[in-house]
């Protein structure tokens, strides 16, 4: 059983995450910001994030820029999933070591909990 944090705005998008993941027994914890997201990764310890692009206070690859400043969350895996169509933003977020991503409007939970698993097993 891991511990995921879903970093979204969109509340509604966190508890449709939250529900899938609780049902394939996994720990969730949702974060609607950045700053949020930071205190989380403090206090849960989270062994995958799922997050979103575009966000107020701090966006996502605001985000993938301080976490992948600090050691202990260099491999942390990340996998994206956000609404944001933008060849370089998402190249920006490759390059910060997001592996996978996900458009919100083409999201198949199926491919997403492979996608997880994948990640998951890459840091066992």
């Amino acid at each position: 059983m891991a511990v995921i944090l879903v970093v979204d705005d969109d509340r509604d998008t966190c508890e449709s995450l939250a529900r899938f993941l609780r049902r394939t027994n996994h720990v969730v914890v949702c974060a609607h910001d950045g700053q949020q997201a930071m205190t989380s990764l403090m206090d849960d310890k989270p062994d995958l994030v799922l997050l979103d692009l575009k966000m107020p206070e701090m966006d996502g690859i605001d985000f993938l820029n301080v976490i992948r400043s600090y050691l202990r969350w260099t491999a942390l895996p990340v996998i994206v999933i956000s609404g944001i169509n933008d060849e370089d933003v998402e190249a920006q977020a490759l390059k910060l070591g997001v592996k996978k991503m996900f458009r919100k409007t083409a999201l198949k939970f199926p491919e997403l909990q492979s996608a997880i698993e994948d990640e998951l097993q890459s840091i066992c």
